[in-house]
């Protein structure tokens, strides 16, 4: 609530992008040693929605993105697409520097700092055995 302790000192960020899907649909046919998956999203639209309102990404045909696979054995662990497809349709697209900067800093807010080590932390921690 506006002024309770919680949200003092703490700016509130709206949202940056929606993603709007439409006609999600999987069909999955598996006998004892085979499995067939196909996938559909009928229709994808992603928005920007600070700090102004634009679409950035939208598609022109349908279906958005089409899907086949299938998996031979499917007793094992291990997973072995014998056949992979992947059919996207067209899309429009939208990049502005409003678009870029909202990016930017959704990217800093999913992964802050440097992602994994660095060379000098990574040196150190070789020279040290793992299971002592």
């Amino acid at each position: 609530p506006p002024g309770s302790a919680a949200g003092v000192g703490r700016r509130r960020r709206r949202e940056a992008f929606t993603v709007s899907l439409a006609g999600l649909c999987v069909d999955v046919n598996q006998s004892a040693r085979r499995r067939d998956v196909d996938f559909q999203i009928r229709d994808v639209q992603v928005d920007l929605q600070n700090p102004t309102r634009d679409v950035v990404l939208k598609n022109t045909t349908r279906p958005f993105l089409q899907t086949h696979s299938q998996r031979d054995d499917v007793r094992t662990l291990d997973v072995h697409l014998k056949q992979m497809q992947l059919t996207f349709g067209e899309l429009e697209v939208s990049v502005t520097g409003a678009l870029l900067e909202q990016a930017r800093l959704l990217r800093r807010s999913l992964a802050p700092g440097t992602g994994g080590l660095a060379l000098a932390e990574a040196l150190a921690r070789a020279d040290v055995p793992y299971h002592l």
